[in-house]
């Protein structure tokens, strides 16, 4: 595999003509206690303006990368859905990242919280159960206006695995996204397949494809973090979801942020 250096020549070529975020990566984030703005819309729309007015350099290609659960898509509702269908009422201010959460936020006891873990894995991971889910509009409306860009294309890199990426693909369409098909959604190949180190190894491969990214948006931190790696810390863009798993590493303090209301 072609070196790290050889690997952002590219983007560091895009990044030129494109001013306004930041153009440093970051090789191992230890920040704490950073606050970031709610500026990652206003950095990304920055973005477009700057592919509009310059095209690509020769060889190069634009794209821009969007997670989907909690970035594009909110799962609390899928997970409220799960809830019902073993007789529960989940406030949608209650719902934690995952059923364990969601219990220990209601104060369930132990033998419901285990009957509704025992739900919960298998029904929020049901291909058709993907239809439950509700829309965040300022992401979704940000991934329309990219499409309708000249010569920018939309990837979608999820945790989601394989097996789901067709109600996947499905589910982008009836939101009107862009370039939903099977070439811009990617899927991990499995669920023990670590999330963070794939879709770095997904980016690098964009990189080595010569795509100039102009962002990569995820509410995980974890998925922030390993990619600021190989990004620029100002290209990777944190999507500040109401839930979230614990214990998620610090990233750059540059990091754009889109803040999602409870």
């Amino acid at each position: 595999m072609a070196n790290l250096r050889q690997l952002m020549a590219p983007l560091a070529l895009g990044l030129a003509l494109v001013p306004g975020l930041a153009s440093s990566a970051s090789a191992a984030p230890t920040w704490t206690g950073v606050q970031h703005r709610n500026n990652g819309l206003a950095a990304c729309r920055g973005v477009l303006r700057g592919f509009r007015r310059s095209p690509a350099p020769t060889g190069l290609k634009r794209c821009v990368i969007f997670d989907i659960d909690n970035t594009l898509v909110d799962t609390r509702k899928r997970t409220r859905a799960a809830g019902r269908s073993i007789g529960l009422r989940l406030p949608l201010g209650r719902i934690g990242y995952n059923a364990l959460e969601t219990a220990a936020n209601l104060g369930l006891d132990t033998g419901t919280t285990r009957r509704f873990d025992r739900c919960w894995s298998a029904f929020f991971w049901r291909p058709q159960n993907l239809r439950y889910d509700g829309r965040i509009k300022p992401t979704i409306n940000l991934a329309k206006q990219a499409g309708n860009t000249d010569d920018v294309e939309v990837f979608y890199l999820t945790g989601r695995v394989n097996r789901l990426k067709p109600k996947t693909i499905a589910q982008l369409r009836k939101l009107g996204l862009p370039n939903a098909d099977a070439a811009h959604v990617i899927c991990k190949p499995t669920i023990a397949t670590q999330t963070d180190r794939f879709k770095r190894e997904v980016v690098t491969g964009l990189l080595h494809r010569r795509y100039e990214i102009g962002w990569f948006m995820s509410d995980s931190r974890s998925d922030i973090a390993s990619i600021q790696k190989v990004l620029p810390a100002g290209r990777c863009v944190l999507v500040g979801f109401p839930v979230g798993p614990a214990d998620q590493p610090a990233v750059h303090p540059s990091t754009p942020m889109v803040r999602v209301k409870p």
